[in-house]
């Protein structure tokens, strides 16, 4: 008897915790959902400033004492060279080595 009280009471409260009952707050209007991305593109002739000759820029970058990953690191960060992805397969000796 004693346990369908104590049942009972947990349900009221969790029922009373979860705002069961109460009012729904107001919903957002489909509006607001239905936004398009603003995308801002920046020339900077627009602002009367002479754009950067990337060819240039990389000789400059070159001729600095810098570890080649960071020359690379560099080149990706100015837009001189694209940035590539490898996709990695997993190589079949390495998990026979760490079940081992």
């Amino acid at each position: 008897m004693n346990d369908f009280k104590t049942s009972g009471q947990l349900t009221v409260d969790a029922a009373r915790l979860r705002d069961v009952g109460k009012e729904k707050p107001p919903e957002l209007p489909p509006e607001v959902y239905d936004r398009r991305p603003v995308i801002n593109i920046i020339d900077p002739k627009m602002f009367g400033i002479n754009t950067v000759d990337r060819r240039k820029l990389a000789e400059l970058l070159d001729s600095y004492d810098f570890t080649e990953s960071d020359k690379m690191r560099l080149r990706h960060d100015a837009g001189i060279e694209d940035t590539y992805f490898e996709i990695l397969e997993p190589i079949p000796d390495a998990e026979s080595q760490d079940n081992q």
